[in-house]
């Protein structure tokens, strides 16, 4: 995967800060959902732990191959374990005995906290001891997109760094560096904020197909074809995180146009009548206050395992039934 190039500037900081020995020991890389931060994450790791000095790490010498291979001793990855919700506390006690060893291979270790803001409150107080006094020759890369949700002495024990977001142009060339071939690319950039690591995301996960069977399913429900219960039993064989990104997608899209007054357009053809009907029929508060309600459900899908998905669908089309019947 190419290195996205509006992450440049910020890599090149960090780098610098390296090379002239002032790079902090811990740094929190912060960005938006799906801003790619892991990326920007594992290049510094793998840069830093690099024996040759270049822009980025070489891919040739002993520590780049020992982390190609997955299998360099002096870098740790930590994330949330498959099934879980949380980072657990016996992973951070993994970090602490790994942070007091000796570096095997070359000068320096790395750690890096993938969503470090899954952290449980055990997890979280067990990091911060590793933080007030940090080991030597150790740097620990914490990356977030919740930075609010980590707790204040672990935001101020680390130096912030913001992750950039890219530009409309940046983004389209990004994809098509990476091979991104869609005869509606341009339109899911706009669908996707011209975020796209969402793009690929939903690429990924076949969410095209669910976006179809999702809009003539509202479309049906619209014309009182299919009730809301019945298209609920349907979607509940979806993926419950791609049902809800769209959602958001299309209510965000619903609340800009309502807010503005209808001045400024759904970027999303195939659900603009819809759109358009559901503003028709209901006031504004209401209009926002679901949208709030579904904002409130991609968050619970992030945090949250072994969810009713049916019955939470099943609410969800009953409240936007009601936009529709106001």
């Amino acid at each position: 995967m190419e290195f996205p190039l509006w992450f440049e500037p910020v890599y090149r900081a960090q780098l610098q800060r390296f090379t002239q020995q002032k790079l902090p020991h811990a740094i929190l890389l912060s960005g938006g959902r799906e801003s790619g931060a892991e990326i920007l994450a594992d290049r510094l790791a793998e840069r830093i732990l690099c024996q040759r000095d270049s822009q980025f790490s070489c891919g040739q010498c002993k520590s780049c191959l020992l982390v190609g291979a997955g299998s360099h001793p002096d870098y740790l990855s930590v994330r949330v374990d498959e099934g879980a919700s949380q980072i657990k506390v016996d992973r951070i006690r993994t970090l602490i005995e790994f942070s007091q060893a000796t570096a095997q291979v070359g000068r320096y270790k790395v750690i890096v906290i993938h969503e470090c803001h899954k952290m449980n409150l055990a997890s979280a107080n067990a990091l911060l001891k590793v933080l007030e006094e940090p080991p030597s020759n150790t740097f620990l890369i914490l990356q977030t997109d919740s930075a609010e949700m980590l707790l204040p002495t672990i935001r101020s024990r680390c130096s912030v760094v913001p992750v950039p977001v890219a530009s409309k142009e940046q983004a389209a060339e990004w994809l098509h560096q990476n091979n991104f071939a869609d005869d509606h690319a341009e339109l899911l950039l706009e669908i996707c904020s011209h975020n796209p690591f969402r793009v690929l995301r939903l690429k990924q996960q076949d969410a095209f197909t669910v976006r179809e069977a999702m809009v003539n399913g509202l479309n049906q429900l619209a014309k009182g074809v299919v009730s809301p219960v019945e298209l609920a039993r349907s979607w509940s064989k979806f993926n419950g995180e791609v049902l809800y990104d769209w959602l958001n997608l299309w209510v965000v899209q619903l609340s800009c146009f309502v807010g503005s007054g209808g001045h400024r357009p759904i970027m999303d053809p195939d659900m603009a009548k819809f759109l358009k009907y559901t503003a028709k029929k209901a006031d504004a508060p209401s209009i926002f206050a679901f949208a709030d309600y579904i904002l409130e459900c991609v968050s619970v899908f992030r945090s949250q395992q072994n969810l009713n998905l049916q019955l939470m669908v099943e609410n969800t089309l009953i409240r936007w039934h009601d936009l529709l019947t106001a």
